[in-house]
C-alpha cells in the first residue's frame, strides 16, 4: 500500500481547472459545510465478546467447484484512449480533509446511520465514529493473541472489509477471514454474531456485502457476499490480480432461516457489491477487469449476467448507490487511475500468461526464504520483507501502482457521468465513497475510505441544484440535464429568480438525535 502523502495548507485551496471548451465542471469545491452541526453526542464505549460459529442444520448443502484452469490465462481489456468528457481531469479530489486521523487504521468500507459513521479497520477492529464531536471508538474486534506479534499480518489479526447499516442501526461486515457478522445494539450492550464462515461456503477470502431489506423468506433480510477468491486469500490480493484469480463468487444468505446458496460464480476478483433502485439487479465490480457485470435476480432475465460498465480508467473497487434522489447514481472510486497514455507492466503482461506465473513463482520462493531468515534472526523487519515479496505485494507497488487517485460517478446504465481526480497523488489509493447528508441543499457530502490511510477523508463538492431535473420538472420547463455519451452530463445554470416554496424537496435532513444509550460491554480476545 502507498505512503499517505503530507498535505500542505495550500493544498486545500479550490484548484485551478481550465475550462473544456467552454462546457462548465459538474462538480466544485466549496468549504467545509454545515452538514455536521456542533451538537455533541454521548460518550461511546467499547464491545465485545467474539461469538463462535452457529450450529444450525438448515443451511442448504450448497457446495462450490473452483473455476481454476490447468493453463495459464491470457487477457486483454481495453483503457480509455484518454481522459476527456465525463474524465476530463481535475484535482478536487485532493482537497479532501482528514477525519478521525490517526484514530484509525485503513477504513477501506463505510457505513452511516444517523450522526455515526462505521468503518472496518487494520488490527480487526470495527469503530465507530462520531460525526458531531469528531471522536471515534472501537465497538467489536476480532483477533487472537498472535496478532500483538504480527500486527501487519491480516490472517492473524482478522480483517473487517465491506460494512453496512439497515434503516434500523443494525450493523452488518464481513471480514476477510472469519466471516459475515452482525451487529446489534439492544439494551445498551453490544451484540455481536456470525452468522456464516468461509469454510461453509468453500471461499479463501469474504470481501463485501450489500442488504436487500425484507426480502428474507419470513420478512427479515437477504443478504449478497462477495467471496473475492475460492483459492487465495486477503494477503495474496496482488498474486490474485497477477494471475488472474477467476474464482469469485456470490453467496445469497438468508438472515430469517440461516439458509444460503451461491448464486453466480466465476467473476474475476468482485472488489464490491451493490444492488439495484428496482431490486432487480446485483451489481458486482470486477478489480482486474476493470468492469462491473449485472445480474439478474428477478423477473424474466433472472440468473444472466451482462456488462453494465467497461473499459474504466483502471481497477474498479466499491461502487455504492449514491443519495441523489432525482436520478439513480453511484460512485465508484478506481484503483491506478490511467489511459492507454500512460500502461503499466501488468497491461504490457495481459497477454504473456507464463511469464506473470514464472514471476509470481520466483517471487514466492524468494520472498519465503526472505521469510525464514528473519524468523530464524528473530527480525521482524526482514521477516515483513519476505511476507511482502512472497505474496508478489513488493513487485506491484513497484511495477504496477500508481498515485493517480479517481472516483467516477456513473448512472443507472453504467455510463460515468463525472469523475474527481486526485493528479497529485494526495488521495490516491482510495477504496470506497459514500454519500452523506448534507444540511445545505446545494452541496453533496462525500466521505471517502481507504485500505491504508490513518483517517476518513471528508470532500464536499457543489450541486448545481436549479439545474436538477425535479426542480425543472417541478417549474414546468424543460429539463437541462442532459447525457451525451462523448460529453457526459453537461449542466448549465437556472437563470430565473430562486425562492424557495413548499414543493421544491432537494435534500432529506435527518432528524437529530436526542440521545443515544452508553454501550457498556468489554473486549475479549479470542483464539478463533
Amino acid at each position: 500500500m502507498d505512503t499517505p502523502y503530507m498535505v500542505s495548507e495550500s493544498q486545500y485551496l479550490p484548484a485551478i481547472v481550465p475550462p473544456t471548451r467552454g462546457l462548465p465542471k459538474k462538480y466544485s469545491k466549496t468549504s467545509l459545510s454545515s452538514a455536521i452541526s456542533p451538537v455533541a453526542m454521548p460518550y461511546e464505549q467499547q464491545l465485545v465478546s467474539y461469538p463462535s460459529i452457529p450450529q444450525s442444520n438448515s443451511y442448504s448443502d450448497n457446495t462450490y467447484t473452483s473455476s481454476e484452469t490447468t493453463e495459464p490465462l491470457s487477457y486483454r481489456f481495453s483503457l480509455p484512449k484518454s481522459f476527456v468528457g465525463p474524465l476530463e481531469p481535475n484535482n478536487l479530489l485532493s482537497q479532501a480533509t482528514r477525519l478521525f486521523e490517526g484514530q484509525i487504521l485503513g477504513p477501506t468500507s463505510l457505513a452511516i446511520h444517523r450522526d455515526f459513521i462505521y468503518a472496518g479497520t487494520a488490527g480487526g477492529g470495527v469503530f465507530r465514529g462520531n460525526l458531531r464531536t469528531g471522536n471515534s471508538t472501537r465497538i467489536a474486534k476480532i483477533a487472537n493473541e498472535f496478532c500483538d506479534n504480527k500486527p501487519w499480518d491480516s490472517s492473524v489479526c482478522g480483517r473487517p472489509l465491506g460494512v453496512r447499516v439497515d434503516s434500523t442501526g443494525t450493523l452488518y461486515f464481513v471480514d476477510a477471514y472469519l466471516g459475515l457478522h452482525v451487529i446489534e445494539f439492544v439494551d445498551n450492550q453490544v451484540k455481536l454474531n456470525r452468522l456464516l464462515s468461509l469454510e461453509q461456503v468453500g471461499g479463501k477470502y469474504m470481501g463485501h456485502l450489500v442488504i436487500d431489506e425484507g426480502a428474507g423468506s419470513a420478512g427479515g433480510h437477504v443478504v449478497y457476499v462477495t467471496i473475492a477468491s475460492s483459492k487465495r486469500d486477503l494477503m495474496q490480493w496482488t498474486a490474485m490480480i497477477i494471475e488472474p484469480d477467476t474464482s469469485g463468487f456470490v453467496v445469497k444468505y438468508d438472515t430469517d432461516t440461516g439458509n444460503y446458496e451461491i448464486i453466480w460464480s466465476n467473476l474475476w476478483y468482485p472488489a464490491s457489491i451493490e444492488i439495484t433502485d428496482d431490486r432487480m439487479g446485483l451489481l458486482v465490480a470486477e478489480f482486474t477487469t476493470r468492469r462491473v457485470l449485472k445480474h439478474y435476480i428477478k423477473g424474466a432475465k433472472k440468473g444472466t449476467t451482462e456488462v453494465w460498465a467497461e473499459n474504466l480508467p483502471g481497477e474498479a473497487d466499491h461502487l455504492i448507490r449514491s443519495l441523489d434522489k432525482t436520478r439513480e447514481t453511484y460512485w465508484m472510486p478506481i484503483i491506478n487511475a490511467r489511459n492507454e497514455s500512460a500502461t503499466n507492466l501488468l497491461d504490457w503482461m495481459s497477454d504473456k500468461p507464463y511469464l506473470r506465473q514464472e514471476i509470481l513463482e520466483k517471487y514466492s520462493k524468494l520472498g519465503s526464504s526472505v521469510e525464514e531468515m528473519g524468523q530464524q534472526y528473530k527480525n521482524e523487519m526482514l521477516e515483513k520483507l519476505g511476507f511482502t515479496i512472497k505474496s508478489a505485494q513488493q513487485f506491484y507497488t513497484q511495477n504496477i501502482q500508481n498515485n493517480y487517485g479517481m472516483i467516477l460517478e456513473l448512472d443507472a446504465n453504467g455510463n460515468i457521468i463525472g469523475s474527481l481526480h486526485s493528479q497529485n497523488g494526495v488521495n490516491s489509493f482510495i477504496s470506497e465513497a459514500i454519500e452523506g447528508y448534507s444540511d445545505t441543499p446545494d452541496e453533496r457530502v462525500l466521505y471517502i475510505g481507504s485500505f491504508g490511510y490513518p483517517y476518513i477523508l471528508k470532500l464536499v463538492v457543489k450541486k448545481p441544484i436549479y439545474d436538477l431535473p425535479v426542480f425543472n420538472t417541478l417549474r414546468g420547463e424543460e429539463s437541462a440535464y442532459d447525457l451525451d455519451p462523448k460529453q457526459g452530463v453537461q449542466y448549465t445554470a437556472y437563470t430565473k429568480p430562486y425562492t424557495f416554496d413548499d414543493e421544491l424537496k432537494f435534500v432529506d435532513i435527518p432528524t437529530l438525535l436526542k440521545s443515544w444509550p452508553t454501550l457498556q460491554t468489554t473486549e475479549i480476545k479470542t483464539n478463533n
